[in-house]
């Protein structure tokens, strides 16, 4: 079913989409564990568990996400804030909680943002992430000033396994052992941009890392490198410090690396929402 709605979509819209009475029930197959539920026009449910808003939007998102999703590790989306004002639960995958450290501000509008100051507030997992030998990270980021510093962390990582900063001419920065520069990639303030890193170590032929910026590939190189077991933060290194200021509106994970098609696919299926 493909809706388009500015605000909420009820599930009478559903069923008048499917031709169906608006006061038909219809059955949800929950992503996690498989188990069905009936969920009625008015949103009321029978049978399983109760099903979370985020749950909700995981249903209705995921049938035209255009990309695989069997690889994912944990996805974040602040149109799902989570369990509380200082959690930011993984509405997919493991269903990881991030805290929120000194309180980054959560906007309210679209699109749905977590926005990190650039003085002390972060998120962090509250458990070990590991992504393997193939892996993407994929972010729909806007910062909102130019940054104090040339390592401000848009993501940082547990004893620094893979971190990527803006530094104060705009441009990305990752440290993987030492700190590149990636001068084919510039943030700019303006806009909201789709920044998506993949990962593969090549199985002993020669790594590869590939940078994406709004579907289009901007970097190739032999950078970047396994990750096992570590937490993971947005808007600072590990454990706070070198903040960095902007905003995060979705936060996606994988164990694998995505190709291009489907970095594209994945950059449409939220562009319009992003320029809103």
């Amino acid at each position: 079913v493909a809706l388009q709605a500015s605000g909420a979509i009820s599930a009478s819209q559903i069923n008048t989409e499917l031709g169906r009475s608006s006061t038909s029930s219809f059955q949800f197959k929950k992503a996690e564990d498989g188990d069905y539920g009936i969920i009625n026009h008015s949103g009321g449910h029978s049978g399983g568990s109760p099903y979370s808003m985020s749950e909700w939007y995981s249903y209705y998102h995921f049938p035209d996400f255009g990309v695989e999703t069997g690889g994912i590790v944990d996805y974040w989306d602040a149109r799902v804030q989570g369990l509380s004002a200082n959690d930011w639960k993984s509405i997919y995958g493991n269903d990881t909680v991030m805290s929120l450290n000194n309180s980054p501000t959560y906007n309210q509008s679209a699109p749905y943002n977590f926005s990190f100051d650039g003085s002390n507030d972060y998120a962090e997992t509250d458990d070990d992430m590991t992504l393997g030998s193939r892996w993407t990270i994929a972010i729909w980021l806007r910062h909102t000033a130019t940054q104090s510093a040339s390592y401000e962390r848009i993501l940082g990582m547990i004893s620094y396994q893979f971190d990527i900063a803006e530094d104060t001419s705009g441009k990305m920065r990752i440290y993987d052992g030492n700190w590149s520069t990636v001068n084919a990639v510039g943030l700019d303030g303006s806009n909201w941009q789709h920044l998506v890193v993949t990962y593969d170590s090549g199985g002993g032929a020669g790594a590869t890392m590939n940078i994406y910026l709004d579907k289009s590939l901007a970097s190739t190189t032999g950078d970047g490198r396994t990750v096992s077991g570590k937490r993971i933060f947005l808007g600072c290194q590990q454990l706070g410090g070198e903040c960095w200021e902007g905003e995060i509106g979705q936060f996606i994970l994988w164990g694998q690396a995505l190709t291009g098609g489907q970095i594209e696919t994945l950059w449409g299926n939220d562009k319009v929402y992003f320029d809103e």
